[in-house]
């Protein structure tokens, strides 16, 4: 299982929910398994996003695809190390 990271400004938070909510089926046949949204408390145009996908493969197919249209350094690929209860 891999997860992928993904920070980005948005300008208007109705909209960008409505396409990532709309966007769902796709990333399913890509692979996704969901995702978890989180907003910035100081800047709430900044949004996180993070993805569990089925395999690496899947998750580095999705980051291609989006390539084009963010910086990689917003796109991150990534499998767990560990996990801590607190």
């Amino acid at each position: 299982m891999a997860n992928v990271l993904i920070t980005q400004k948005i300008s208007d938070w109705s909209e960008f929910e409505q396409r990532f909510r709309q966007d769902g089926e796709r990333r399913r046949i890509l692979g996704s398994n969901g995702a978890r949204v989180f907003r910035d408390v100081k800047d709430p145009t900044s949004v996180f996003v993070v993805f569990e996908w089925e395999s690496t493969e899947s998750a580095q197919k999705f980051v291609g695809e989006w390539g084009a249209t963010l910086s990689r350094n917003r796109l991150h690929v990534a499998e767990e190390a560990f996990e801590l209860d607190a």
